[in-house]
């Protein structure tokens, strides 16, 4: 063995004996380079005008020790290698594995590498790899878990050529508001806080959409607010050298809905941003409250006098002038089986797209608990509060159960039983910062998104309600 400027020369001899048509002193002369080859890790979104170019996360060669890779368990590809083979191997004989599960056995945790024409190409000793990520983080792991990124030779791979370090982290989470949101968002504030402190998450990883300036407005007004966050998620986490092309939607009331459009967009399949999508209270086929609102004169004067006095002028800062405008948005929209909710909710925009989906729902039991109480000081609808549960009931919700805003019904938007969870006593505002919920969302973000005895993987199938338009007895 000779080196010379970087070279080794190797001889040694070959069919010494067994083999009559080769020579005893036949000899090969073999030439190994040992140049570094480079790598070049990369976060690619796909089909998003907003990020046309990648964004590089690490490169160099393998004569130096790769930074970490922050990876999204999101299910995306969206993470890519890029290998400059100068080992000498054929490149065909390259693989990627994830060091935990070299097998492939368990890819849903571990994420995995196929060898396609989607995800792989070999150009000369230029090899590209498309890393689609795992589909969940254990709930043992706070935030994130270590694992690596290895090149083998497939003849023998045991011996690594080179190894990248990986930190798993849960996919991103993007909270969507409802109806006014509380000002500012905060109706997801808490719920923010609950998922940071619980270790789960880092605070890069915990997004709320603040839409409330508009929220009153119709869903057309707001359909891009989903959209638009997703997109300034993924800058962010880019910036902070995260890998991830996609999101967990958890979408609270109104904000549910908006969700459900952006997967229901004609774009949303080219996209193809969601991971998984939790609603929490969502009147996925209405409200009946809207109804009496829109088509109730005197429910409508209780309604004008407190709701757009209080909170659309001192909260969302307008004035009484738009009460029309108001009234024909988000209410109009929210009513039982409107316009938008029958767009919504038939062919062909219903489940256009799916994604894994779980229902969590709120029922109110007794009708002088002291959030039950709170539904009339917010209403100010006076006349009500004397009103026994069951007259309440039938009154505004027909007879169904409900939550002091959405029937049940319309909030699980008629998935079977193991698609959602339901919990008692519960007013619809302050749901998503119910503890039972909480708990339940928690278990839903650290689910694995192919669990079909949890997720449904089929989309909605609401079903019509009624709403009774009585006026309010005085």
């Amino acid at each position: 063995s000779i080196s010379d400027n970087g070279n080794t020369y190797s001889c040694y001899i070959t069919n010494c004996s067994g083999n009559s048509n080769v020579t005893s002193n036949a000899a090969t002369l073999t030439v190994t380079n040992n140049t570094p080859s480079q790598v070049i890790i990369n976060n690619i979104i796909k089909n998003n005008t907003r990020f046309t170019n990648p964004k590089q996360l690490w490169s160099g060669y393998t004569n130096q020790i790769a930074d970490v890779i922050k990876i999204c368990a999101d299910a995306s590809n969206a993470t890519e290698i890029t290998f400059v083979n100068n080992t000498g191997i054929n490149s065909n004989n390259l693989r990627f594995l994830i060091s935990s599960d070299t097998s492939g056995s368990n890819s849903d945790k571990s994420g995995y590498f196929i060898r396609d024409a989607n995800n792989l190409s070999i150009v000369g000793n230029t090899i590209k790899a498309k890393y689609t990520h795992p589909k969940y983080l254990e709930a043992q792991y706070k935030p994130s878990r270590p694992d690596s990124i290895i090149i083998v030779d497939v003849n023998n791979i045991n011996v690594r050529l080179f190894s990248i370090p990986i930190q798993i982290y849960r996919a991103p989470v993007v909270m969507v508001h409802g109806f006014t949101g509380g000002g500012n968002g905060e109706a997801f504030i808490q719920t923010k806080y609950d998922l940071y402190e619980r270790g789960n998450y880092t605070a890069s990883l915990l997004h709320i959409a603040d839409y409330h300036t508009n929220s009153l407005k119709s869903f057309q007004v707001n359909s891009d607010v989903v959209p638009k966050k997703i997109d300034w998620v993924f800058k962010w986490l880019r910036a902070a050298n995260y890998s991830s092309g996609k999101v967990d939607l958890i979408g609270f009331s109104m904000g549910g809905i908006l969700s459900r459009m952006h997967l229901q967009s004609s774009n949303y399949g080219s996209r193809d941003d969601v991971h998984k999508l939790i609603t929490i209270n969502t009147p996925h086929t209405g409200a009946q409250p809207a109804n009496l609102i829109k088509n109730n004169d005197v429910a409508r004067s209780f309604f004008q006098k407190f709701f757009y006095d209080y909170l659309v002028l001192d909260d969302i800062g307008n004035n009484n002038e738009d009460f029309i405008e108001y009234s024909l948005g988000a209410v109009n929209d929210l009513s039982v089986n409107s316009e938008k909710l029958r767009l919504l909710n038939t062919s062909p925009n219903i489940n256009r797209n799916t994604v894994p989906t779980h229902v969590i729902s709120t029922k109110l039991n007794y009708l002088r608990d002291e959030s039950f109480l709170t539904s009339f000081i917010l209403f100010s609808m006076a006349p009500l509060y004397s009103m026994t549960k069951e007259v309440f009931k039938n009154y505004v919700f027909g007879g169904k159960d409900n939550d002091g805003v959405v029937t049940v019904e319309s909030q699980k938007g008629d998935l079977p039983h193991q698609y959602y969870s339901i919990y008692d006593n519960q007013f619809h505002i302050g749901a998503n910062n119910n503890d039972d919920v909480v708990n339940q969302l928690v278990l839903a973000l650290d689910k694995n998104s192919s669990d079909s005895s949890f997720f449904t993987q089929n989309g909605f199938l609401p079903i019509d309600q009624v709403s009774p338009f009585r006026l309010i007895p005085l």
